[in-house]
């Protein structure tokens, strides 16, 4: 399989909608650039030397998966990495080698391309942060908290995000090989704003990773980090079963 991860991870990194998702690591960017402009687009506000470096970072990644839109631009590159291929005959080509394996590399590529996005998008909220947003009040110009309970929730939010963003990620790419791109992406999406509104929805919150960011200190800290870390093994450990099962029956 290591053999075979480069060669497949080019294929997706490659591809223009990648480049696409790929833009939306420069989000944060868009502060600085609206700073210039007679608009209160994406003004923020705060208490008084509160913010710290990470605690902005924590906020532009929840941030970008309220929007959706990163999230659909990286669930429609699973969408042409998986069913186009499949549906257009592409993976003839891969004939003699082990089905599981050609999928387990895309699922990995899909990945491994979303923690570059991420790492992206923290050195786009260092930049900006350190450029324009620690200049304001309402920043501390700290990297870190100094509040223990401000960086676990930074924790949460981080954990529960990423790991949500994830699942979601293998959810698409293991619907892609049985159903069509429209039912996929709906199915994603409906995942998705589920999951972004999940720490407002009562008892519902327990089912999604991202359900711990406002009712995490009820359970305690180290017993919500392992909660979502659990809970995330669960989702993927089901989503891969279903996806070997669904591989394995694919006909070139």
């Amino acid at each position: 399989m290591s053999t075979m991860f480069g060669p497949v991870f080019r294929t997706i990194y490659k591809k223009k909608e990648a480049k696409i998702c790929m833009l939306f690591s420069l989000f944060p960017l868009l502060l600085i650039v609206t700073s210039f402009l007679p608009t209160n687009f994406m003004k923020l506000n705060g208490v008084a030397g509160s913010m710290s470096c990470m605690e902005f970072f924590e906020a532009v990644v929840f941030v970008q998966f309220q929007l959706t839109l990163p999230s659909i631009a990286f669930m429609y590159l699973a969408v042409t990495c998986i069913y186009d291929e499949i549906h257009k005959g592409r993976l003839y080509l891969y004939k003699d080698i082990s089905k599981i394996k050609i999928f387990g590399c895309k699922g990995l590529g899909l990945i491994v391309w979303y923690l570059i996005y991420l790492g992206t998008t923290f050195l786009t909220s260092v930049f900006t942060y350190y450029v324009y947003v620690s200049k304001l009040s309402y920043a501390s110009g700290a990297f870190l908290p100094t509040k223990v309970e401000d960086l676990q929730y930074i924790v949460i939010g981080l954990m529960g995000t990423v790991l949500t963003f994830v699942i979601s990620l293998l959810l698409v790419t293991v619907l892609s090989t049985f159903l069509n791109n429209g039912t996929t992406l709906i199915i994603g999406i409906l995942f998705s704003l589920f999951s972004s509104i999940a720490p407002s929805l009562d008892k519902i919150n327990m089912f999604f990773p991202t359900g711990f960011l406002y009712t995490y200190e009820n359970i305690g800290f180290k017993n919500a980090v392992i909660y979502i870390f659990l809970l995330s093994v669960v989702y993927i450990g089901v989503i891969v079963g279903v996806g070997k099962y669904k591989v394995t029956r694919i006909e070139y």
